[in-house]
């Protein structure tokens, strides 16, 4: 199992498919429960960043700033991973804090870098317009306009959890209230059922360990979903981030609402 924290494991966007909220995110972060973490909240600085954080090594796994910029990532899956020199959650950070906020140049660029890091799917960039890469897939890609999921494989593997994220994701298009809305992804990125064996993608590990890691949420003795977090833009572009943290069956949500150009 992955040993490295900063990361989220499923990903599911919305672009310009819901005429009152044209850009819509819903995210799962599945991590070890003993990793310390900083819930999401406001960094200081400017541009003033709003996310989550690992405590251990300092970076996120999603973030938006002031700004209007976000950034999110997963890990790749492998059996192993080596003790890389860079910890994948500062790219997030760096892209956040950049002056130059060109997203593409930016996936370019820390792809060719890609050595530094494990394996790494990145989405950076505005509501308007996100740009994919990875350090395991060759190329990039410009995301404006559809439903995207993302996982531990490149974007759109089809793996189940993948195909019911960007189910979930369509079902919401026709939706104009934010708090149903906000009810409705949180309800799915809560199904805990594992998928059947037969579906189940071949990553290298054993097939019980395929089917924990299989449902859009995870829980294990040791690891599992820490943390659902939702983004929603509206016309009047007002951004909204939703983090939801689960403690022994309890929730507790943080909120922000930010006016972006």
């Amino acid at each position: 199992m992955e040993q490295e924290g900063e990361k989220m494991c499923l990903i599911g966007i919305s672009m310009k498919k819901n005429t009152k909220f044209p850009f819509i995110l819903a995210a799962n972060r599945d991590e070890f429960y003993a990793r310390p973490t900083e819930s999401l909240h406001r960094w200081e600085g400017y541009p003033a960043v709003y996310a989550g954080k690992d405590l251990k090594k300092g970076g996120t796994w999603l973030g938006v700033s002031e700004t209007g910029c976000l950034g999110a990532l997963t890990n790749v899956r492998e059996r192993q991973e080596r003790e890389a020199r860079h910890s994948r959650g500062e790219l997030i950070v760096n892209f956040l804090r950049r002056k130059d906020t060109d997203a593409c140049t930016f996936v370019k660029q820390v792809s060719k870098d890609g050595g530094l890091y494990d394996g790494f799917n990145l989405l950076v960039g505005t509501p308007d317009t996100l740009c994919y890469g990875s350090n395991r897939v060759n190329g990039i890609k410009v995301l404006e306009s559809g439903i995207y999921g993302l996982s531990n494989a490149a974007l759109d593997t089809s793996w189940p959890k993948v195909e019911a994220v960007k189910d979930a994701m369509d079902r919401v298009s026709a939706c104009e209230d934010q708090e149903e809305l906000l009810n409705m992804l949180f309800s799915e990125l809560a199904a805990a059922e594992p998928f059947p064996s037969e579906l189940l993608p071949d990553t290298g590990f054993v097939e019980k360990l395929e089917r924990m890691l299989s449902p859009v949420f995870i829980s294990s003795e040791d690891y599992g979903t820490r943390c659902s977090t939702i983004i929603i833009m509206n016309r009047n572009r007002e951004l909204t981030i939703v983090e939801r943290r689960y403690h022994n069956k309890k929730t507790s949500d943080t909120k922000f609402t930010l006016a972006v150009p």
